[in-house]
C-alpha cells in the first residue's frame, strides 16, 4: 500500500465523519424546530382567553351542546377557534412535521376535548350540515383523527 492510498483512506474516513456529523446536526436542528413549533402552538392556546374559557368549560364538565342555544353564540366561536387550533396541530402531525413524541406535550388537552360528549355532538351536527351541502370533507378532521389516536393509545396503556 502506497502513501497515496493511505491518504485516500484517511480522507475518506474524515469525509465519512463529516457527513455523519452533518446529519446528526440536521437531526438535532429538526428536533429543536419541532419543539419550538409545538411550544409556540401551546403558548398560542394558553394565551388566548377565548380558547382558555371554552377549554375550561369542557375540562370541568360545564360545556353543553344545545343546538338551539349554541349556534351563533360566543361559545360556538370559541369552540371553533379551539378546534381549529388543535386541527392545525393535528395537520402538522399528519404531515409528519410533528412526531408522536412531540404530541406528548399536549395529548391531555387533545383527549379532554375529543372525549367530551358535547364536542362529539357538535361534530355530528357539522357532519350532517356538510352532507346536506354536499361537502365531502369533515370539519376539524385532523383534530378528530389525532384525538382518536391519542385516546386509543392512552386506553391501551401506551
Amino acid at each position: 500500500m502506497e502513501i497515496a492510498d493511505v491518504i485516500n483512506i484517511v480522507l475518506l474516513f474524515i469525509t465519512a465523519i463529516g457527513v455523519f456529523a452533518a446529519f446528526r446536526q440536521i437531526s438535532i436542528s429538526n428536533k429543536q424546530k419541532r419543539a419550538d413549533l409545538i411550544l409556540k402552538l401551546y403558548q398560542d392556546f394558553s394565551n388566548d382567553l377565548d380558547m382558555q374559557d371554552i377549554y375550561y368549560q369542557i375540562e370541568y364538565g360545564q360545556f353543553n351542546y344545545e343546538p338551539n342555544v349554541f349556534h351563533m353564540s360566543e361559545n360556538e366561536k370559541k369552540l371553533d377557534k379551539l378546534l381549529g387550533q388543535f386541527s392545525n396541530i393535528g395537520q402538522l402531525y399528519q404531515m409528519s412535521i410533528l412526531k408522536s413524541k412531540d404530541l406528548d406535550f399536549i395529548k391531555y388537552e387533545f383527549q379532554v376535548i375529543y372525549e367530551t360528549p358535547g364536542v362529539q355532538d357538535y361534530f355530528q351536527t357539522l357532519d350532517h350540515w356538510f352532507e346536506r351541502r354536499q361537502i365531502s370533507h369533515k370539519k376539524f378532521q385532523p383534530f378528530r383523527d389525532v384525538g382518536e389516536l391519542i385516546t386509543q393509545k392512552n386506553y391501551n396503556g401506551k
